[in-house]
């Protein structure tokens, strides 16, 4: 199965339990963009770098113990 196949909260129970990384979450999503966005036109700017920067940060964080948000 893959990541972008799971609900919402099956995602975050999974990143708490560290059986998940947001950085894999983040790059599931962008690489299920990549292959279908060209065929359907939904989505017209993608910063990947940005995104995966970012996901790397709240990884950090997670590691470290900060609070993150209400999911996290």
């Amino acid at each position: 199965m893959n990541i972008y196949d799971l609900d919402p909260l099956t995602i975050v129970k999974n990143i708490k339990e560290k059986k998940l990384s947001i950085h894999e979450v983040t790059l599931s999503f962008l690489n299920r963009i990549e292959n279908i966005n060209p065929k359907i036109n939904a989505i017209h700017q993608v910063h990947p770098e940005k995104l995966l920067d970012y996901a790397h940060a709240l990884d950090k964080i997670m590691t470290d113990k900060q609070a993150v948000g209400e999911l996290f």
